[in-house]
């Protein structure tokens, strides 16, 4: 049985395309796991030729992000 994340992961090229922001304020809770992902996801929609907005990170996103010193083009626009 394949999980959401698994699925997710297999597709993650696919999923991505036309994507040009994510809407993160319906998120809770995230981990590195999560921040990882996120990262990920990011670099994929760059590598495809767009730019890619971060809408709606919550201050725990905010903050992890900052412990990690992450530089503005792994995660852009997450701060503003």
């Amino acid at each position: 049985m394949v999980t959401p994340l698994e699925s997710l992961w297999q597709q993650r090229e696919k999923v991505v395309e036309g994507i040009n922001f994510f809407e993160l304020s319906g998120l809770t809770r995230v981990d590195t796991a999560g921040l990882a992902l996120l990262i990920h996801l990011t670099a994929i929609v760059t590598r495809q030729g767009r730019k890619v907005e971060l809408k709606g990170a919550s201050d725990n996103l905010r903050t992890l992000a900052q412990l990690y010193n992450l530089p503005e083009a792994l995660l852009p626009h997450l701060a503003g």
